[in-house]
């Protein structure tokens, strides 16, 4: 088929390029597309990180910069797909958009091929529905590394030859990572208006697929929001009959057996927290499954302990673990900052929870932190210095992976949400608190992570603790 600007119906089958193939929205871009049956070929610096296979799949190793490692893949395609990002700040900003589609631009030219989407952002240049926090908050403090050379890369666009390109300019706001929920709006122009500002991650690719089916998109950009705050992230559907560990233990001691011991996943068992729980759990004569990256960091050794490699944001490394489990313990935890912000806890729970549902799986347990979110009792030094200041980069994560928790279906997921304050190592004490809510009132700031452990296991011997977060803090 000849490599033109003809627009991509939905009856046909038709060879796309995709660049940012290893991102969290240029995966859903190829996997939606090969879903459509469309051949893609995916150009990426490390073919290793893209996990999709498929006989339409073709990898190819090459860098966006640079046109003449990817440009003989190009010929002969009908459309290119971007969703290439980087990270960037105001101290450190990036010229990599413009490069990049330079060089695609470029290619593209070679081989006479027209089509063209790529991903940008809400407000990259003024618009009449701007925004207000994005153009004096979120841009000139957090976003303006990025945003700049994000305008120079459309402005590339919109002063190209009408006869040669035919493009489309996706500008997400807030990417979440999520289920396609259909449920967004799409409107020409820099920013949405009556939206919740959130979008998936899946939503967006299968718009910038839509945008292929009609020339109405061509030349153009458009912003895309959802809807409302409907829950972002798959809603779990319980597989099996199993039952929360209460129900379990009641129905073990009316037949005169005794509870029934656990059979626990945890993750982040090599981490200082984790170990505490894996040992307390031990000791409790519960079977223990931990999945690290690095079994050789695993110090434990026991009978009921089973160490098992697997990256927590990669559901299929893990998933046959949890088959036949109880309950899953997470520990995670990363080190980010202001300058450095992580998206790991929300990509390892949207992993996590895949994986539960997949085994029918209900109990989790999982650790966060003091003041994820806003609260009445929030402490004014963690609302005012440490988490904007020194926590920042992990605390938005943080309050992400909590909402995904939260907008759960409640027969689906039985959670808690542990948020201990500053932890220190020790010994179990049992001298701490624990409140519903964000930010214990009258305590320390600090507590071990042998306490933290101790209720973590807790919480698993009551349906009270369901559905529920709780601040933990030494007295």
């Amino acid at each position: 088929m000849a490599a033109s600007g003809d627009q991509i119906s939905p009856s046909k089958k038709f060879k796309l390029v995709v660049f940012g193939a290893t991102g969290r929205t240029g995966k859903e871009v190829v996997k939606q597309a090969l879903d459509k049956g469309h051949h893609v070929t995916a150009i990426v610096r490390t073919p290793e990180k893209l996990n999709i296979q498929d006989k339409n799949l073709e990898l190819v190793k090459g860098d966006a910069c640079d046109v003449e490692s990817f440009a003989a893949a190009l010929e002969g395609k009908d459309a290119v797909l971007s969703s290439l990002g980087v990270y960037a700040n105001i101290f450190n900003p990036t010229t990599f958009y413009a490069e990049s589609m330079h060089a695609i631009m470029e290619g593209m030219k070679r081989h006479k091929i027209m089509r063209l989407v790529t991903v940008t952002s809400w407000c990259t240049q003024p618009g009449p529905n701007n925004s207000w926090f994005v153009e004096w908050i979120l841009k000139p403090l957090f976003l303006n590394g990025v945003i700049r050379n994000m305008e120079v890369m459309e402005k590339m666009l919109e002063n190209s030859d009408p006869s040669a390109l035919n493009y489309t300019i996706v500008r997400p706001c807030r990417l979440m990572l999520g289920e396609r929920s259909g449920n967004y709006k799409v409107e020409e122009g820099q920013c949405n208006t009556g939206t919740s500002g959130e979008i998936t991650c899946a939503d967006v690719a299968e718009f910038m697929l839509k945008t292929l089916e009609s020339d109405e998109y061509d030349r153009k950009g458009f912003a895309i929001a959802g809807f409302s705050k409907r829950p972002m992230y798959r809603r779990c559907r319980a597989l099996g009959t199993r039952v929360s560990y209460s129900e379990d233990k009641m129905a073990c001691e009316e037949r005169g057996n005794g509870p029934a011991p656990l059979k626990l996943v945890v993750f982040g068992g090599t981490g200082l927290t984790g170990k505490e729980v894996v040992k307390q759990a031990l000791e409790k004569g519960y079977s223990v499954t931990s999945v690290v990256r690095s079994p050789e960091k695993a110090e434990i050794r026991h009978a009921n302990l089973e160490v098992v490699k697997g990256d927590a944001c990669d559901v299929e490394s893990f998933a046959s673990v949890v088959k036949g489990k109880d309950a899953v313990m997470s520990c995670l935890g990363v080190v980010a900052s202001i300058f450095n912000p992580t998206t790991f806890y929300s990509e390892s729970m949207h992993a996590i929870l895949e994986g539960m549902r997949r085994c029918g799986m209900k109990r989790l347990v999982t650790m966060t932190a003091w003041c994820t979110q806003p609260g009445p009792n929030n402490r004014w030094l963690v609302d005012w210095f440490i988490n904007p200041v020194l926590l920042n980069g992990m605390i938005k994560d943080m309050g992400t992976m909590e909402r995904m928790l939260e907008q759960t279906e409640p027969e689906s997921l039985d959670y808690t949400i542990v948020r201990p304050c500053g932890l220190f190592n020790g010994e179990r004490t049992g001298n701490y608190k624990v409140e519903e809510g964000q930010c214990n009132t009258g305590t320390k700031y600090f507590i071990t992570r042998a306490d933290v452990a101790e209720f973590m296991l807790k919480t698993l011997e009551s349906n009270e603790f369901n559905r529920k977060g709780f601040a933990v803090a030494g007295l």
